[in-house]
């Protein structure tokens, strides 16, 4: 009996051993995968937001922005990478931006020149566009619209906000860098509607109203 015990766990060990063999086999090889970094566009900020959650580089810590910069426009970009991934990107940003009609500032990566090795960089600074001040600034105008009813106010304000989000998703869809984020407030005071925010939103903002004060002087006269 203790003979046939014995023979039983033998068995029993083998056959796990070959189906271990197996399972093993069947496991996918460790190695390099193709890797793409993807950013939908949108800030600065959340380029780099992404950069981290990617490649799992936090540019915060590891390079010098100017703070005024987290809030410039960046397109759209899909960039295939290998095993320098974080340094591929930053590359082709800056050949994406020096193509680019509006410059959206390059990264420069300084590292010591040593013999035999690729060093790890001991800076990484973000040069800024010279217009950087333009790009992500915000505008206003005010418009005399004197006695402005609130059922014709409401009307501008959904017109210009319908116009704004469409636009503004064209332009992602295309890749453009845009600004089409603001808000139109009336001062029955002063008789004023101020249009305020990103240069898109204000130039659109200004376009709809003169349209919309023509439409009134119109109505108005009859």
């Amino acid at each position: 009996m203790k003979n046939v015990f014995s023979l039983l766990i033998a068995i029993l060990s083998l056959n796990f051993a070959s189906i271990s063999q197996e399972t093993g086999e069947q496991q996918p090889r460790s190695g390099p995968k193709d890797q793409t970094f993807t950013f939908k566009g949108g800030t600065m900020r959340q380029f780099v937001d992404e950069f981290k959650s990617q490649l799992g580089m936090d540019l915060h810590d590891t390079a010098t922005i100017d703070r005024k910069a987290l809030n410039l426009r960046i397109p759209k970009m899909k960039i295939p990478v290998g095993e320098k991934a974080w340094e591929t990107v930053l590359i082709t940003y800056n050949n994406l931006s020096n193509s680019a009609e509006d410059n959206i500032g390059r990264w420069v990566i300084a590292r010591d020149v040593v013999r035999g090795g690729d060093p790890t960089p001991n800076a990484i600074v973000f040069m800024p566009p010279k217009n950087l001040s333009e790009s992500v600034g915000l505008k206003v105008r005010a418009f005399s619209m004197d006695k402005l009813k609130p059922e014709d106010l409401g009307m501008l304000v959904e017109l210009v906000e319908v116009e704004a989000a469409d636009l503004r998703k064209t332009a992602e869809d295309s890749g453009y860098v845009t600004n089409f984020s603001g808000q139109l407030r009336y001062h029955k005071g002063t008789g004023l509607l101020i249009a305020s925010g990103g240069p898109e939103y204000v130039e659109l903002a200004s376009t709809v109203v003169e349209a919309f004060k023509e439409t009134l002087s119109r109505r108005n006269r009859f």
